[in-house]
Parts: structure tokens; sequence; C-alpha cells
């Protein structure tokens, strides 16, 4: 059993489990998979540089701690492992940069159908000047989960069956939005998008796509198509 240490809950139910166990943690220095100094280890062996990770945000890193264990069970060299943890870029409508336009990276997220998706794929980014598209399907889900992460978020552009939801959410939190039916509408503005004050656009919908396109991937498709 490979499980992820920092998790009270995980650990817990783990104590009672018989079986060969492989933690790994973020936290602490732990027997198996673990962080320490920017650098990622298994019991206590480097395997690489965080930094050469291609991948956004912390619950990337625990992505990739949970990857080398598996690796080490099927005793594949520590050489091998870094390769491949270094040739990742990722997959595709999993906050994924596609696109920089005077120094302002966009990034696909369609993936997020919830809104604590969408508060990982804003915390996950290094940058400070967010541009966030989001909206879709109307879904029952506690928008709160983002209150605490929405300084980084400069403007909102809201789209979909649930736009006078978010857009009513957002005003509440002091950010400045614009409200469009669908994301086909909001797409059109985008040369105005880029003459904002911002370092980031991400399109993280923190919602269902099912009122406007057949899933999420069609929804990440045809973001990126128009965006280009």
């Amino acid at each position: 059993m490979i499980y992820n240490y920092d998790n009270e809950i995980l650990r817990r139910i783990c104590q009672n489990i018989e079986c060969y166990k492989i933690p790994f943690s973020r936290k602490e220095k732990v027997k198996g998979a673990y962080l320490e100094n920017g650098k990622i280890y298994f019991n206590m062996r480097k395997i690489m540089n965080v930094c050469d990770i291609n991948l956004e945000g912390e619950h990337n890193i625990e992505n990739v701690l949970a990857s080398v264990a598996v690796c080490y069970c099927y005793d594949i060299a520590i050489e091998q492992i870094e390769q491949g943890v270094k040739s990742f870029k990722g997959i595709e409508h999993r906050l994924e940069r596609f696109l920089s336009i005077n120094n302002i990276n966009v990034y696909n997220d369609s993936k997020s159908t919830n809104f604590l998706a969408m508060k990982s794929a804003i915390s996950s980014l290094k940058e400070n000047k967010i541009l966030l598209i989001c909206g879709g399907e109307k879904k029952s889900d506690n928008v709160n989960v983002l209150d605490d992460n929405l300084s980084k978020v400069k403007k909102v552009i809201v789209c979909g069956e649930n736009k006078d939801f978010l857009t009513n959410y957002f005003v509440s939190k002091n950010i400045i939005v614009d409200t469009y039916d669908t994301l086909e509408e909001a797409i059109k503005h985008k040369n105005e998008f880029f003459k904002e004050d911002i370092d980031t656009i991400l399109f993280s919908p923190g919602s269902p796509s099912f009122d406007q396109f057949k899933n999420f991937e069609d929804r990440g498709r045809f973001f990126k198509k128009n965006m280009l």
C-alpha cells in the first residue's frame, strides 16, 4: 500500500491494515518517498531536484512522490525514474500551460469540474495576477472553499448556466467580474484579456461542462483552439 502520510485520516486507517506499506510525504522524512530541502528522496537516496519537475502545484509534487514509490516497487533504476519525471509534461486539460503571449501564460484546466479543483488550480500557480475564466453547468457545491485563495485573482470572466451565482459570489469578494452567457461569447473578447494588468489567464471552470459541451475534453479543446 502506497499512501499519503500527510493525510491524518489515511495515516490512521493504514495503522489497522496488515500489508507492506510505503508512505510518501511533503512534510516529514518518512521510510518511503519524501521531500527535503527542495529534493525528492526514497529511503535517504536522492532521486531528483524538485525544480526539474515540469508540473505546477504542491499536489503534483505529491503525485511524483507516489510515482517514485511505485517505481521502486518495480525495481526501476533511479536514473530512469528521474528521466521519466523530467520528461513528463502533464496531461491535457489538467492545468495545462499551452500558450504565452506578451509574457502572459495561458492555462487550460478544463478538468476542473468543482470548486475544490478550481481552488487547487489557483493555489498551484506561482504567478500572482490571475484572470480567471470559470463557470458551467449548475451543481450543488460549496463555493466557500475558495474564500482563502482569491488574493491572486485580479479579475474573473464568468460564463455558463451558473453565471449569476458565480458573479454574485465574486462580486461579494470585491473582485471585478465580466459575465457572459457562454464560453464562446466570452472568448470573442480574448484580445481584451491580454490588455489587462495580469500575468496569467487561467481557464478553470469549477463546474461541469454539460451545459455547453459533450464533456470536459470537448470544452478544453474548444478553449485552446479559440484562444490561439
